[in-house]
């Protein structure tokens, strides 16, 4: 069934968006702007309505609001928290600050004259308000997905359109009524708005193109907002409510109450919530909030997998697998796949890596992960396009600066294909945080040989070598960083980045015993340097290797060794 008029609440139904109907409705009623529409979600705790409306911003809002979000450059990269990564948003007001008196100015006139008296409405609460306002954006080489999740710090939330779905990108924020249920997108158009409250599961995935998107956090009065508590959990999980249970349980464990937070998970779980479910087996199996119990972690695991939860899935397969007994390395197996059905990134990554698995199996489950935002997958998905562009004999520069044509030209093409692959999985993987992508897109745009010149960005190898000096917490990969460092901060090479990339970084970085002296080096790279022939600084550079001025750290040797 499609959207209702919000006049009629719906039962229980499936979501499919229909063009057709909602241009029906707009003819019936003879308007110019579409009434709000209602659809009803299944949930495993009850019923969870969502509204719509179209075109509640106006277009001239929405031309400013993406004119400054696409000019804006400071984006916060803070850890999300749902899932831990980056989360590439700029907070405009919060708790009653004003963080970007421009937008505000903007928006306020909707937000206070069109988005609280609807929300008022439908949710029956005169008193609730905007409490925080933000800016998303999911662009080619950042973020593309936010996992499945619940907004439990909102009463409930409005999410605008800002770009049409289906134009600017594909995919978007969809809604999924329970773990590894389907996914319902809801393709929203510029000004266009839904309105949701807490118990509505929902993400965003992004498959092509670029994505901005506003966000408004309601709250159920001034005074919860001020002072960041959320009232409305306690009675709703005292009379049952799954979803509060499991979000207050959230709040709980996130503010160090474990023993508070593994009664409510016991609680949500006990009532069909498959997420508190699997919290509460990770409780069980860490001894957090109470003692150890690894059978009632099993069970909870088990009840939870069979509701769709993949990560519990994955949980039962890693502790059967490492098993001697056959049976109970078969029945881990067994897990796995169940797991990989429900669609969790990690346990598709870990079969394609299973030595049994054939190889187009391998490629589908670990591009599948990729696609889903798993930064190890991408990775993985980055370096094989990598290292299938490398092991080709085509001439790149030729092939890069479209001299070569014919035939020759047709076979080159899905090798530059291949590179362009391999920079785009990695740049993600490396704005997820993953450390092993920093390190390759570093060495790729900094020493190796191999990568064509006129791909070859070395602002970027430097941002990404200087970010792993200091978020690194692998020792191995810090200490392969160090000595990239030393190694090229005793070759002044032709580019001005290296002056203004490293600049900064000395104020902030800790002059380290081994490094302080290259530290100080690089800050003061001589001009004289800067704007020289490349030949002519690789021939210093090769000079001062063999007089033994430099010493070249043994796994740069010989191929990956050309700096400057």
């Amino acid at each position: 069934m499609a959207w209702k008029r919000s006049c009629r609440r719906p039962a229980a139904q499936e979501l499919l968006w229909m063009e057709e109907e909602l241009d029906e409705a707009k003819k019936k009623n003879g308007q110019q702007h579409l009434e709000e529409l209602e659809a009803s979600f299944w949930s495993p705790t009850g019923i969870v309505p969502a509204f719509f409306m179209r075109q509640i911003l106006s277009r001239r809002e929405v031309r400013q609001v993406l004119d400054i979000a696409q000019r804006y450059d400071h984006y916060s990269t803070g850890p999300d928290s749902v899932d831990g990564r980056p989360t590439f948003e700029v907070y405009i007001a919060d708790r009653g600050e004003i963080f970007h008196q421009e937008l505000w100015q903007c928006l306020e006139p909707a937000l206070r004259g069109r988005l609280e008296p609807w929300a008022r409405s439908r949710f029956n609460s005169p008193t609730c308000c905007v409490c925080t306002l933000l800016l998303r954006r999911y662009l080619s080489a950042e973020r593309r997905t936010h996992p499945p999740h619940f907004d439990a710090h909102a009463f409930a939330t409005c999410v605008f359109g800002l770009m049409n779905s289906g134009e600017a990108f594909r995919g978007g924020l969809y809604v999924q009524e329970a773990p590894g249920a389907r996914r319902h997108f809801l393709p929203l158009r510029e000004g266009d708005a839904v309105l949701h409250e807490y118990r509505l599961r929902h993400g965003v995935i992004v498959d092509r193109g670029e994505r901005y998107s506003l966000i408004a956090w309601l709250k159920d009065s001034v005074d919860s907002c001020i002072g960041g508590t959320t009232p409305w959990y306690q009675d709703a999980a005292a009379r049952g409510d799954g979803d509060a249970a499991y979000n207050l349980a959230n709040l709980l464990k996130h503010a160090g109450k474990d023993v508070e937070a593994r009664s409510w998970y016991l609680a949500a779980a006990t009532v069909g919530q498959p997420d508190a479910a699997h919290n509460l087996g990770v409780m069980f199996s860490q001894g957090k909030g109470g003692a150890v119990d690894h059978k009632a972690a099993q069970d909870w695991w088990r009840a939870a997998a069979a509701a769709g939860k993949g990560a519990s899935a994955r949980e039962l397969a890693l502790r059967s697998l490492d098993s001697s007994d056959p049976a109970v390395h078969a029945d881990g197996f067994s897990w796995l796949l169940r797991a990989v059905a429900l669609k969790d990134p990690p346990s598709m990554l870990l079969l394609s890596e299973w030595p049994s698995t054939i190889s187009r199996h391998r490629r589908a489950l670990r591009n599948n992960a990729a696609r889903e935002g798993y930064p190890q997958a991408q990775y993985a998905v980055g370096q094989a396009c990598l290292e299938a562009w490398l092991s080709s004999r085509c001439d790149w520069d030729e092939i890069l600066s479209c001299n070569c044509s014919g035939r020759r030209a047709t076979s080159c093409y899905p090798h530059q294909s291949l590179w362009r692959q391999s920079q785009r999985w990695l740049q993600r993987a490396a704005a997820a945080g993953d450390e092993l992508a920093m390190w390759r897109l570093s060495v790729v745009h900094l020493v190796d040989v191999r990568t064509p010149e006129k791909e070859r960005q070395q602002g970027m190898g430097w941002a990404l070598l200087l970010r792993l000096l200091q978020v690194s917490k692998v020792q191995s990969t810090l200490k392969q960083a160090q000595e990239l460092f030393v190694v090229l901060c005793n070759c002044p090479g032709p580019d001005a980045d290296r002056q203004r990339g490293l600049l900064p970084v000395l104020s902030v970085m800790p002059e380290d015993a081994s490094l302080g002296s290259s530290f100080r080096c690089a800050g003061r790279l001589p001009s004289a340097f800067v704007g020289r022939h490349r030949e002519e600084v690789r021939k210093r550079w090769e000079s001062r290797v063999h007089e033994g001025e430099v010493q070249v750290p043994a796994h740069f040797q010989p191929e990956d060794t050309r700096l400057g």
